[in-house]
C-alpha cells in the first residue's frame, strides 16, 4: 500500500494540472470567442452605415427639395 502512495499523489498532481490546464484554455477559447462576437458586430455596424448613410442624406435631400417647392423657395435663393 506505501508503494502506491506516490503513484495515487502523481496521479492527483497530473490530474490537478491537467484541469487547470483545460480551464485556462477554455477561458482562452471564452475570451476569443467573445472578441470575434465583438469585432463582427463592429463590422456590421460599419457596413450597415455606409450602406444608410448615403440614402439618408439623399432622403434629406430630397425632403429638403419637396420642401421647398411646396413654399416656392429655390434653394439657391437662401
Amino acid at each position: 500500500m506505501a508503494e502506491s502512495r506516490p503513484i495515487f499523489t502523481a496521479a492527483v498532481v497530473l490530474l490537478d494540472s491537467s484541469i487547470t490546464r483545460t480551464r485556462r484554455e477554455a477561458t482562452r477559447h471564452y475570451l476569443l470567442f467573445r472578441w470575434s462576437i465583438a469585432r463582427s458586430q463592429v463590422t456590421r455596424h460599419c457596413v450597415l452605415r455606409a450602406l444608410i448613410e448615403p440614402v439618408a442624406f439623399q432622403v434629406s435631400q430630397a425632403v429638403e427639395k419637396s420642401r421647398d417647392n411646396a413654399t416656392g423657395v429655390v434653394a439657391n435663393d437662401r
